[in-house]
């Protein structure tokens, strides 16, 4: 499985359920991984940036992050195992020659009507400009790498959106929704700030502002379309924590180039990447981070691909020693870890780990290889995602779920034990 096809099944499966907020983000890390839920994800991957050598070899062997190529980052390009290195150019393509005759106040594509909130003729010529290069370029691109990246069924059904220019300088574009709650959102519109794009040059087909030299617009577009995207398909949409939408929408463009500061400070400060990571409905504040959600977002769901795709870490210090067990070889021997007689709770991520709980009614995650898990009395329940696990129940009413799928073994052991098999 590809670093893209994890994601896409990481959407798939919030575009299918009926749960919300860190619920729905559980359950889609388990549809793509062997976590168990988004928070056990968020805490291995500030173990791995607390136990790494330095930020960058956190970035490229934990993430597939690599800040010194020309690749954004973007989860259809090179970086994440993409055919093709998408850069800061051509991440959004502009093929064909610009509509300088168009001047209609709508259009339709991929089934999308964009209108103006106002009449074409009472814009000004910069203003002209983005929405004749809307109409050439950038809305069918958008929606184009949208639908690429998470899939062919990803779109906005039929909505209306309605694009409009202000001068709101707390954003350079945001995407309002309307939303009930049955969960349903409905995208409305595209909001463009002129106060970052109030001169936009016409010898840049991207969409630069001459003045503010912010991100490309064609970029931004795509990230506030990815905002409306999900939201069309995604029930509960206004409760997911913003780390994870900011996060997506930056996936789709790549943010190594425009965010790179604010990643190298957080993959080199386990304590500052522990606060960007709160799963929360707030924008987060991180001291010295300009925007935590956006870039903390984008770093953990490149970290979920990489390590549940077939191309996982290898070694911090290609060492041959894989002591955080991605992969079935060269693992280090871990001791045996004994419970105690009272109701315990373990997780387990080390190959070759003997665990041998007592009488309390226990829980036991394990997501390592070659793992032996005796549940000893008391009503226990064991997950394990591990390969190669023997599983012995023990006396008590135990539920086991195994998820393996090589060569484990399991007994219940005494008393009237559920066994569910992945």
């Amino acid at each position: 499985m590809t670093a893209q096809e994890v994601i896409k099944k990481f959407m798939a499966s919030l575009d299918t359920t009926n749960l919300s907020g860190t619920n729905a983000l559980d359950e889609a890390v388990r549809a793509c991984s062997n976590f168990d839920s988004i928070q056990a994800v968020i805490n291995q991957m500030i173990s791995d940036c607390r136990s790494s050598s330095s930020a960058n070899s956190f970035l490229k062997n934990y993430c597939g992050i690599d800040l010194d190529n020309d690749d954004t980052g973007a989860i259809t390009g090179s970086d994440a195992g993409g055919a093709n290195s998408k850069n800061a150019d051509d991440i959004i393509p502009e093929v064909g020659l610009f509509a300088d005759d168009f001047n209609s106040n709508s259009f339709t594509t991929h089934g999308v009507t964009f209108r103006l909130n106002t009449s074409y003729n009472s814009l000004d010529n910069n203003q002209k400009l983005m929405w004749r290069a809307f109409y050439t370029w950038w809305a069918d691109s958008a929606l184009d790498l949208i639908e690429t990246s998470y899939g062919s069924n990803y779109n906005f059904g039929n909505n209306n959106i309605t694009v409009s220019f202000n001068y709101d300088s707390s954003y350079l574009a945001s995407t309002p929704y309307t939303y009930n709650y049955n969960g349903d959102c409905t995208p409305t519109g595209l909001k463009i700030s002129l106060a970052y794009y109030s001169n936009i040059s016409n010898q840049n087909v991207s969409g630069f502002d001459n003045s503010s030299k912010q991100t490309y617009l064609d970029r931004v577009i795509a990230h506030e379309l990815t905002h409306s995207a999900m939201a069309a398909n995604i029930k509960y949409f206004y409760d997911m924590p913003i780390i994870i939408t900011e996060g997506m929408a930056e996936l789709t463009h790549g943010i190594d180039d425009t965010r790179k500061s604010d990643i190298q400070k957080l993959a080199g400060d386990s304590s500052l990447l522990s606060q960007a990571l709160r799963l929360s409905t707030n924008y987060n504040y991180v001291y010295g981070i300009n925007a935590p959600d956006y870039a903390g977002g984008y770093m953990l769901l490149r970290y979920l691909a990489k390590q549940s795709s077939d191309n996982r870490y290898n070694g911090d210090n290609n060492n041959n020693d894989d002591t955080d067990n991605t992969d079935n070889t060269n693992d280090t021997v871990s001791s045996s870890q004994t419970f105690t007689e009272s109701n315990d709770t373990y997780t387990n991520t080390k190959a070759f780990k003997k665990l041998s709980a007592l009488n309390g009614d226990d829980y036991i995650y394990n997501k390592a290889t070659f793992v032996t898990i005796n549940g000893g009395a008391g009503n226990d329940t064991v997950a394990s995602y591990g390969d190669y696990t023997s599983i012995n129940g023990g006396a008590g009413v135990d539920s086991i779920y195994s998820y393996s799928g090589y060569a484990t073994t399991i007994k219940g052991g005494a008393g009237n034990d559920n066994i569910t098999l992945g």
